[in-house]
């Protein structure tokens, strides 16, 4: 479903300001993802940095294409298709999901609202939409 524009105007605010602190987004995501599930902790590698990295940049591009999530689908697939932790991360979508809220809201501070949490419920709903289909995941598995 293609964001209104209210949503992406609310968005693009909000990305300034997570942009700016992409690295502390990172950062808190992981450290409430591995807070909620210590067993997905084996899943990364010893040392996270180019996990991290991916992740970054994955977020840096949605946020440039915030207007239009559904020109991301090949891209987006593309890394469900080349990323095996995607795979063994698919069952746990809802709690990556969340976590990630989690981790956007604290860096989002006192301008986080409910209805910037609907919106990026429905931007992380498409984005992981894409991935998962990548991925060969069951949709209904992950959800």
């Amino acid at each position: 479903m293609p964001l209104t524009p209210v949503q992406i105007e609310r968005l693009n605010m909000n990305l300034s300001l997570v942009e700016s602190q992409i690295e502390k987004l990172v950062a808190a995501f992981y450290d409430k993802l591995f807070q909620a599930a210590p067993e997905v902790r084996a899943l990364f590698p010893d040392d996270p940095g180019t996990q991290r990295s991916d992740l970054t940049g994955a977020l840096l591009l949605v946020a440039k294409n915030i207007q239009d999530l559904e020109n991301l689908g090949d891209p987006l697939r593309q890394i469900g298709e080349s990323n095996t932790l995607i795979a063994e991360l698919g069952a746990h979508y809802p709690l990556v999901r969340d976590c990630m809220l989690k981790a956007v809201a604290q860096v989002s501070g006192y301008t986080w609202t409910p209805n910037l949490e609907q919106d990026w419920t429905l931007v992380l709903d498409t984005v992981a939409g894409h991935i998962i289909e990548g991925a060969g995941i069951d949709r209904t598995r992950a959800a």
